[in-house]
């Protein structure tokens, strides 16, 4: 018997942990964290190496380590201050960085010794404890669960992606778990105007011998980060919280995300590359597409491309995730979900029933709009711990 199984070993799922050991003093052995990959931040790992990401788009103090500073404190001591460290605006952290504070932390809290590697397909309650099913058959049983679940499975791919992928077409999903592999030789398109479009065509840019198409259905919305930053303390999650409607709490929600956005830099960046015809930038829709050999895109103002390959930057569905096991765990528990989809749980602790909390994505309707991000993980990380006895 476990005391605390999370499901999920990411950004939130890591983040809770670290607090569980750090602030509540939550045994190693008493802690399982079961994830499908085989180590911790995986996914997260996968995806900033497809894009190329050099440095946060968050500030410094977001990070996994409870303790805010922590992150500029593990620089000092490690003297890398002198490597360009942080970045302004917000002292933004090199990605290398970050990634080395996080390697830092699994190894001190020895993490790994919790980590089971498998999908979880079934959860039942029984009595007092939470049963977990995984795929594989093994059962495993703990006092407290916590839906720690990603969106990082749920790739949009547009309707002519699919298409042309059935007709033979190299097209894939930036974000797929296998490695986009081109060619130098390759024309390649980016679909996608967003932070992750803009980096994947400058990382493509230095790798190819043909510019980059980068294709965006709107002109670039130039923010610095995917919310406003007043969704990262009091100023708007009071009003936020003062709603009863979870009707008007989504409708909040959607108005804050600064979808399809980028910070100011790397919309200068992406000038620099334009100008030196290394990035060619499209705003247009895609109206008709076919495939010879060679993947054609004619747009919606008669003009067209061609070349070999389409790269998806078009970010994930906006559905909960964790469904294709969830449902059953829903409907035997009677489990309240809000008409989007989402689990209604407590404000204060996030829990949705007894010992059964939601953190990242499925705690949206609690933690607001910075829910998914490293800031919403240790929002909702603290909002645990404090409620709840290890």
């Amino acid at each position: 018997m476990k005391n605390w199984v999370i499901i999920g070993g990411g950004i939130q799922g890591i983040t809770l942990a670290s607090y569980l050991l750090a602030k509540k003093g939550v045994p190693i052995e008493q802690l399982s964290i079961i994830d499908p990959h085989e180590e911790p931040l995986a996914m997260w790992k996968h995806c900033t190496k497809q894009v190329g990401m050099s440095y946060l788009r968050s500030p410094s103090i977001h990070h996994l380590q409870p303790e805010p500073f922590g992150l500029e404190a593990f620089a000092k001591k490690k003297n890398l201050y002198k490597q360009q460290a942080f970045v302004p605006p917000y002292d933004r952290p090199k990605l290398s960085l970050f990634n080395e504070h996080c390697e830092h932390l699994i190894k001190d809290h020895q993490i790994k010794q919790s980590w089971v590697q498998g999908r979880v397909n079934g959860l039942k309650k029984n009595t007092d404890y939470w049963m977990i099913q995984l795929e594989s058959g093994e059962v495993i049983a703990s006092r407290h669960v916590v839906l720690a679940i990603g969106v990082g499975e749920q790739p949009i791919w547009p309707d002519f992606a699919y298409s042309l992928k059935e007709e033979g077409a190299k097209i894939e999903h930036i974000f797929d778990q296998t490695k986009c592999i081109t060619s130098e030789e390759d024309r390649v398109l980016v679909a996608g105007g967003g932070i992750s479009g803009v980096q994947t065509a400058l990382k493509l840019s230095n790798e190819l011998k043909n510019p980059v198409t980068l294709l965006t259905r709107h002109p670039f919305r130039v923010k610095q980060f995917d919310s406003h930053p007043g969704w990262l303390g009091p100023k708007y999650m009071r009003h936020f919280l003062k709603k009863k409607s979870y009707d008007q709490r989504r409708s909040l929600i959607k108005q804050a995300r600064n979808r399809g956005s980028l910070p100011a830099e790397l919309r200068t960046m992406l000038r620099r590359a334009e100008s030196e015809d290394l990035v060619q930038s499209i705003v247009n829709e895609i109206a008709e597409t076919y495939y010879d050999g060679r993947i054609h895109l004619t747009f919606q103002d008669g003009t067209s491309w061609y070349g070999d390959k389409v790269i998806l930057a078009t970010g994930f569905h906006p559905n909960p995730p964790g469904m294709d096991w969830l449902t059953q765990t829903i409907e035997e528990e009677h489990l309240t979900c809000h008409t989007c989809g989402y689990p209604i749980v407590d404000d204060h602790t996030l829990e949705w029933s007894e010992n059964l909390f939601v953190l990242g994505a499925l705690a949206e309707l609690s933690l607001g709009p910075v829910a998914r991000n490293i800031s919403g993980a240790r929002r909702g990380a603290e909002r645990i711990i404090a409620a709840h006895s290890s």
